[in-house]
């Protein structure tokens, strides 16, 4: 029968995981997508499983029946399952705020968690009482309820969730709750359950283990989830931290622990001692040098999103298919995690054979070790996540963690002195002293994440919290940025033109806005621009910690929003706030949020659009924001649907973004349908001094400037994604597609243009157009029929291209600033470039002064000058510094790109005098131009080096072989 309690766990605990992914989920949804809800959670569904192992191992000793308690439970989670979906519909109109969040969560998750919790201690008791060792029995049930977790987790994470949405997914996890409760009753063996139950005996009492030991169950179970939390943050910054990541990631350390529990049954039989005094040491060590590993990947890959398109290629996975990239990313988890989750593994039944002599029932041992097991783990998440990371950063938390496992090692060898051999404790010792070495290899200033070994950027500031670890770095322009777990871009100084724009078009829409709010702050351009467009007071909402930590080092550009009294800064969840908040706002603004994140896909959903449309005053307007290129069409067009769903004929979408190859699209929706036109609102507006200085400020001369770029109303985006599916809190069916999406953002971006200019919407009604200007309707007409023909031959033959260029010319000639025309014509000079059109492009340039931010310095510049003539090189090098100031860094960026395109034409020589001169005026060269002068040295190894992860490496192929 322990083959069935071993099958029957491995159910239990598939459901126990898909539960926990599925509650994360939707209390995520009900109180916020915040670290303090992950942590209640998490922390309520361990302390149920501690107590319901200590208060059943007791009662599993005393029972005459263990197999009926034990499907008796099974049956009563199941039940708690299957009411799920109602409780969590109760839960969604509680408005609890951060204390009663834990306690909502705490009376949601504790009571099944302590049932889930009893299922292993139980049938561990009646194993043992049925005949079989200790240690043995504890390894073979553990490590099957641990792999039948890891199954959870990964059918919930990649197919459960999305396919059937959250609470399908819990009800399926009831249905294997009731499949062990009812096998257990039906199978029960009576031969094991007619032994009479005999006294018991605490762990902690006469025959109990020693205090010493005590503390070191506390130590080592602080050490798993402390590592845990480090080993989260790690791969923060090289995995794209979608559904999919955090799923690959727990998975791999459940595969370690299976594996571990595994071969700890048998290793334990022999040598327990030994394990438990040198495995928490071994553990450290190899957790110490995971994190020290992190910085030479990040070394390798040039930058850490760089890690997994290279481990693909080693691994020979083709990187168009998602499978391939899923499996480099656990195959990265795997690299980092797999090893101590292993050695942890094997401690656990280790340290069962070791403590437990048949001294006092099994049950009850189990119960006490594993509550205070699970109390340390639980002790050692949150501190590790709520007080180490934010004032230790990685480095300082992975060193204390890891003098956890150092001590947790001397605890056990102090109480075992006398038991384990010279060789034992010669060894623990070691590892403690290898441990100490591994810490002096790390590199100075310890491990930070924010593409740290880029060569042209510098880091300013970096700061590290439960949430994030967040960067303001500075490239060689004096441009700052801000960055998001080295992976994400929260907004910099170079993009203030774009992030205004997405704060003044909502205050263009709006006659006379006495208030707003903004869902995400980033570098605070958008708020600053409401601030500036005449809007009296601004709430800003920001979930990250550590951005508004950092906002004072963008004060040069959002005027000093840090400071202002007209602006509140709020650090909580968008939705969250808004679910607690009673006030109304004029304007809403969603800012661009990555939609592949975990739990960010809640910010596009049904709900979300609905709650904030509650919270509009009657004549308020709502704009989301969304980034084209980090979304395929289909979930741009879920997007779109969904939010027509909520706002309905009000509901209009613009092109306010034409920085190629990061496209953006508002939504805009208000609560009336029939409120006051757009027109009037954008006539009024350039009406008053300061909000026509701003719009100028942004490049809209006039209303007929912005009213060209209206894409489509309701009735055109409901005829076009009449079959995209909706996007709801059940089913973020966005945040899935966006973590599949294999292209990268550039090419996304391009097919965006493509799709946005070939569905273009009607023209503004006769009545709109009739209000007018003469300048104004040609700028709407005009601009607008030009940008479809332009956008239409973006992917057509070679024998276009001329016409595409004129048509693009002339459309910018009658309106320079209409945004979609203007993206159009960057995104054709990229594919020009690409074609090596060289002629065609130096033809665009006069008209479209834009194209300076793509071409100076541009890459693809180089490849196509590489087929022209010296003189011809210098022509267009110097045709382009004519739109940027001609100051001295100037010069030096020309004369060091003129030198790349130089030795690209086979010009040694002249590269090297541009090179030489370029180092005149300053003293650091461009990476690019750095490896060209080293391999005008002749040394091609440095060359390659400085140009790894380079956007258009390619180029060089040639020249490097």
């Amino acid at each position: 029968m322990n083959r069935l309690a071993a099958v029957l766990l491995g159910i239990s605990g598939f459901s126990a995981l898909t539960y926990e992914v599925a509650w994360v989920r939707a209390l995520g949804w009900t109180f916020g997508s915040t670290a303090a809800t992950v942590a209640a959670v998490t922390s309520t569904f361990l302390l149920g499983l501690a107590l319901g192992a200590a208060a059943f191992g007791r009662l599993g000793d005393r029972v005459r029946h263990p197999w009926r308690l034990f499907g008796t439970i099974e049956l009563g989670v199941a039940g708690y399952g299957l009411a799920c979906p109602i409780l969590l519909s109760a839960l969604d109109r509680t408005q609890a705020h951060p204390i009663g969040t834990l306690l909502w969560t705490t009376l949601f998750v504790l009571p099944p968690t302590i049932g889930l919790g009893a299922s292993v201690p139980i049938l561990a008791a009646a194993a043992v009482r049925g005949g079989g060792g200790y240690g043995r029995v504890s390894g073979r049930l553990y490590a099957w309820n641990t792999l039948g977790g890891l199954l959870g987790v990964g059918l919930a994470g990649f197919w459960m969730l999305e396919t059937l949405g959250v609470r399908q997914t819990i009800l399926i996890a009831a249905v294997g709750n009731v499949v062990v409760g009812v096998t257990a009753w039906l199978a029960r063996p009576k031969s094991q359950e007619e032994h009479p139950a005999e006294s018991v005996h605490s762990p902690l009492e006469d025959g109990s283990p020693s205090r010493w030991l005590g503390v070191g169950i506390v130590l080592a179970g602080s050490l798993s989830l402390g590592w845990e939390v480090v080993w989260t943050r790690l791969l923060a910054q090289f995995l794209r931290n979608s559904i999919y990541s955090f799923a690959a990631v727990l998975g791999v350390m459940l595969l370690g622990f299976t594996l571990g529990s595994a071969c700890g049954a048998r290793l334990a039989r022999r040598g327990s001692r030994a394990l438990t005094v040198t495995l928490p040491a071994a553990v450290s060590v190899l957790g110490l040098a995971g994190v020290w590993l992190t910085h030479a990947l990040a070394e390798w890959a040039r930058f850490p999103a760089g890690v997994t398109p290279r481990l693909a290629r080693l691994l020979g996975l083709p990187l168009d298919r998602f499978g391939s990239v899923a499996l480099a990313e656990a195959s990265l988890a795997a690299v980092l995690v797999l090893p101590p989750a292993l050695l942890l593994g094997i401690l656990y039944p280790a340290f069962m054979q070791r403590n437990w002599r048949g001294r006092f029932r099994f049950g009850s041992f189990y119960g006490d070790v594993n509550l205070l097991h699970t109390l340390g783990a639980l002790a050692g998440a949150l501190l590790t996540g709520f007080v180490l990371l934010p004032r230790l950063g990685l480095t300082g938390t992975s060193w204390t963690v890891a003098a956890l496992g150092a001590v947790a090692s001397l605890v056990f060898l102090l109480d075992s002195w006398r038991h384990v051999g010279a060789l034992s404790r010669i060894t623990s010792l070691s590892l403690i002293v290898i441990g100490l070495g591994v810490v002096v290899l790390f590199p100075e200033g310890g491990v930070r994440f924010w593409k740290a070994n880029e060569r042209d950027v510098e880091l300013v500031a970096y700061e590290e919290d439960a949430m994030a670890s967040v960067a303001v770095v500075r490239d060689t322009s004096g441009h700052v940025s801000l960055r998001l777990n080295a992976t994400g871009i929260l907004g910099g100084s170079a993009g203030t033109r774009i992030e205004a724009r997405q704060g003044l078009l909502p205050r263009l829409l709006h006659e006379r806005p006495r208030n707003a709010l903004a869902l995400g702050l980033g570098a605070g351009h958008s708020a600053a621009a409401l601030l500036r467009s005449g809007v009296p007071t601004v709430d800003a909402v920001e979930v990250v910690p550590s951005v508004l930590t950092l906002l004072p080092h963008f004060s040069a550009t959002n005027g000093n929003l840090h400071t202002r009294r007209d602006v509140r800064l709020i650090l909580d969840d968008g939705r969250t706030y808004l679910r607690r908040s009673d006030e109304t706002y004029d304007l809403i603004v969603g800012d661009l949020f990555y939609p592949w994140l975990s739990e960010a896909g809640y910010l596009y959903t049904r709900e979300h659009f609905q709650t904030v449309k509650e919270h509009l005053a009657d004549s308020g307007i709502f704009v989301q924001w969304i980034p084209m290129h980090q979304l395929s069409w289909e979930a741009f067009g879920s997007v779109a649907r969904t939010f027509v769903a909520v706002f309905g004929d009000s509901t209009t979408a613009w092109i306010a973004g034409a920085d190629l190859p990061f496209p953006i699209v508002a939504l805009a929706g208000r609560p009336d349908a029939m409120a006051r036109s757009e027109l009037r609102a954008l006539v009024t507006g350039f009406q008053q001094p300061h909000v026509a200085r701003a719009a100028h400020e942004q490049g809209w001369a006039s209303p007929g400037d912005v009213l060209a770029n209206r894409w489509a109303d309701a009735t055109a985006l409901r005829e076009l994604f009449a079959d995209a599916p909706l996007n709801t809190a059940d089913r973020p069916l966005v945040e899935y597609l966006a973590a599949r999406r294999l292209e990268s953002d550039v090419e996304t971006g391009r097919r965006a243009f493509v799709s946005l200019s070939k569905h273009w919407g009607p023209p503004p009604d006769t009545a709109t157009l009739g209000a007018l200007s003469e300048a104004d309707r040609l700028r709407v007409l005009t601009g607008r029929e030009l940008a479809i023909a332009g956008g239409a031959r973006l992917s057509t033959e070679p024998a276009d291209w001329q016409r595409a260029v004129q048509a693009v010319n002339r459309g910018l000639s009658i309106d320079p600033s209409h945004t979609l025309l203007q993206a159009i014509g960057s995104s054709f000079g990229w594919q020009l470039l690409e074609a090596r059109q060289p002629s065609l492009v130096l033809d665009m340039i006069p008209m479209q002064p834009s194209m300076r931010m793509i071409l100076t310095p541009s890459w693809s510049l180089l490849e196509a000058a590489a087929r022209l003539e010296s003189g011809e090189v210098e022509t267009a090098l110097t045709m382009l510094t004519e739109y940027e100031p001609s100051g001295p860094r100037d010069r030096f960026r020309r004369l060091a790109w003129l030198a790349v395109a130089q030795l690209l034409s086979d010009q040694p020589d002249a590269a090297s005098r541009s090179l030489s001169e370029a180092m005149g005026l300053a003293g650091q060269l461009p990476r690019t131009a750095l490896a060209a002068q080293a391999l005008l040295r002749g040394n091609r190894d440095e060359a390659q080096g400085l140009l790894e992860g380079h956007p258009s490496p390619q180029t060089w192929r040639s020249l490097l072989e």
